[in-house]
């Protein structure tokens, strides 16, 4: 099996861990819309807040060179749960 050469990474600071610690929150390597429900996951409760630059970072990798895409899961982010707003 060959290592794929597309994929996203993303880590999150963890509020309520001792030391607010970053760590990974995808699983593995991962294409855009599983990185981005692992992103909705972690960000599912009131404690973990919702993303921002200052407790979240994605990486897209590309034959090897690694992009920040932060801002743009941001946006998806605050997209996909726009609808969840009570009214």
């Amino acid at each position: 099996m060959t290592y794929p050469t597309e994929f996203y990474v993303a880590h999150a600071e963890f509020p309520t861990l001792p030391g607010r610690p970053w760590g990974q929150i995808t699983d593995g390597p991962h294409g855009f819309d599983d990185a981005l429900d692992d992103v909705c996951e972690q960000f599912k409760t009131a404690e973990d807040g919702t993303p921002s630059r200052e407790n979240l970072r994605v990486w897209h990798i590309k034959d090897k060179v690694a992009e920040d895409v932060t801002d743009a899961f941001i946006v998806h982010y605050d997209a996909r749960h726009a609808h969840l707003e009570v009214i």
